[in-house]
């Protein structure tokens, strides 16, 4: 019945979707349908208290609806956007059942991004490393049917890795520094060395206890690779000004893992390239204007697939912008954008 409501939904066919809309509500009152349009009023609440009173109303007519969780999460976040960490703990802990290490982790982070206070954040964060410990990481944790046993048992080590950075920072906040180095030094091991910003903070916390030599070793070893960041070469000049005792030969020296890393990149780049024939396609342009990848021959086509309620899309564009200011006035290069 839902595959047929939503088959005339989607063809704007309201008046053949009634019927069944209607068996749908009186055999399941609680199921997705019910649930839907009071959701939806959830989604379409404009502040803060108007959002706390639809969400209280789904939760109080379906307590164990499909987006209990979501409008929860919804809830905290709205608190932490208005700096009312009191409201968003306390919410936290009076209102959602089953805690998770991420409920905890969400306001730890919060807390520390914001300042705000580092002794309540810490107890919080540490609140979530306890529950890492026990793998109670998501409400209704489990394997998906697209995850095997190996990925889902990487991605608990990630979430761990997560929540150990989130309390490492915060203790290297509140000065405790071995602490830090102990908790951060679990988070990069669990995260492979892959996270960028837990690998800096690792750093941090080496040199915040005077273990100049490890932090310089960590440091030559991601900027050599494609681990490296801006962060890390700023790092990596503090070290050796301690050292050295002046910035004299810190370029040439920094040089040598930079060209290191590009090397690997290109390298790495090559093995991923194909060699094979694209399909042909035609779309509309920024203009409006229709055209197809065979009016592009010789040149090279990168197709960006965007989408508006895409975060990662969005924070991209200031990028892509560049790009294209940098590389289509040539003639050789064309972007194409496909809002999907």
């Amino acid at each position: 019945l839902s595959a047929v409501v939503n088959g005339y939904t989607r063809a704007k066919a309201a008046d053949k979707a009634a019927p069944f809309q209607k068996i749908l509500l009186e055999k399941f009152p609680e199921g997705s349908a019910a649930q839907a349009p009071k959701f939806m009023e959830f989604r379409a609440a404009k502040d803060l208290e108007a959002k706390l009173k639809s969400g209280e109303e789904y939760i109080t007519k379906f307590p164990k609806g499909n987006y209990v969780s979501y409008i929860q999460g919804v809830i905290v976040n709205e608190y932490i956007k208005a700096g009312q960490f009191d409201k968003a703990i306390e919410y936290t802990n009076t209102k959602i059942a089953n805690l998770t290490a991420m409920n905890y982790n969400t306001l730890a982070w919060a807390m520390y991004e914001k300042d705000a206070d580092i002794n309540k954040a810490l107890e919080l964060a540490a609140k979530g490393v306890e529950l890492g410990r026990k793998n109670v990481f998501y409400a209704d944790m489990k394997r998906t049917p697209y995850q095997t046993e190996s990925e889902y048992k990487k991605s608990i080590l990630r979430s761990m890795g997560m929540v150990l950075d989130t309390y490492g920072a915060i203790l290297l906040k509140a000065g405790k520094k071995e602490e830090a180095v102990k908790a951060l030094a679990e988070a990069v091991q669990l995260g492979e060395e892959q996270e960028g910003e837990t690998n800096e903070r690792y750093v941090s916390a080496l040199i915040a206890v005077g273990n100049t030599k490890d932090a310089q070793a960590k440091l030559e070893k991601y900027l050599s690779g494609e681990q490296g960041t801006a962060k890390m070469k700023e790092q990596l000049k503090e070290v050796y000004v301690k050292q050295k005792g002046s910035e004299t030969g810190f370029d040439k020296y920094v040089a040598a893992f930079e060209k290191a890393a590009f090397d690997k990149k290109t390298a790495n780049l090559k093995k991923e390239m194909i060699n094979e024939p694209a399909p042909q396609f035609s779309l509309l342009d920024l203009n409006g204007k229709k055209v197809s990848l065979a009016d592009f021959k010789d040149k090279v086509v990168i197709v960006d697939f965007w989408a508006t309620w895409c975060g990662p899309c969005l924070s991209s564009f200031p990028g892509m912008k560049t790009a294209v200011e940098k590389y289509e006035a040539g003639g050789k290069v064309k972007f194409l954008f496909v809002n999907t």
